[in-house]
């Protein structure tokens, strides 16, 4: 029963690190919300930037682009802060841009102005299934799952 705890422990703390490991080091931008508002403040993290950097954001829209500001980057890699999108900008989706002054670059969409259409309830929920990282750990547990039931099936018989 040791010998099984001792395997279940060791492979479920194996299969997270394993399942993120292709994300770290790639610049990421995220703003949490659904939508934001021209001349209102919105809240944007950007995370694994070159420590004690530069990061300027612009945000394009067609050939529209608007310079929305530059901050200095900590030494764990991140920008916290608030931008606003100039007043006049066109409604719809935009993308943010972050560029580092070590050239790293991130994007992202998001909808400037009020939400007009309706979203499916559960929207999002499905798409996680294609996420390469998720089905790594479906298959991870799978295998943790059936060696923990060969082991019990031994230890019994």
């Amino acid at each position: 029963m040791r010998r099984l705890l001792l395997i279940a422990l060791v492979l479920a703390s194996i299969a997270p690190a394993s399942a993120r490991a292709d994300d770290q080091g790639k610049p990421i931008i995220f703003v949490p919300r659904d939508h934001v508002l021209a001349a209102r403040p919105f809240p944007v993290l950007a995370v694994d930037l070159g420590p004690r950097t530069t990061v300027g954001f612009k945000l394009e829209r067609g050939d529209r682009v608007e310079q929305l500001g530059r901050f200095r980057v900590a030494t764990n890699g991140r920008v916290r802060s608030s931008l606003a999108v100039p007043a006049g900008f066109p409604d719809g989706y935009a993308k943010l841009v972050a560029t580092g002054s070590d050239g790293a670059n991130a994007e992202t969409w998001i909808l400037v102005g009020e939400r007009t259409e309706s979203r499916p309830s559960g929207s999002g929920g499905g798409t996680s299934w294609h996420d390469p990282k998720v089905l790594l750990l479906v298959v991870v547990l799978a295998v943790v799952v059936a060696g923990l039931v060969a082991i019990a099936a031994r230890a019994r018989g």
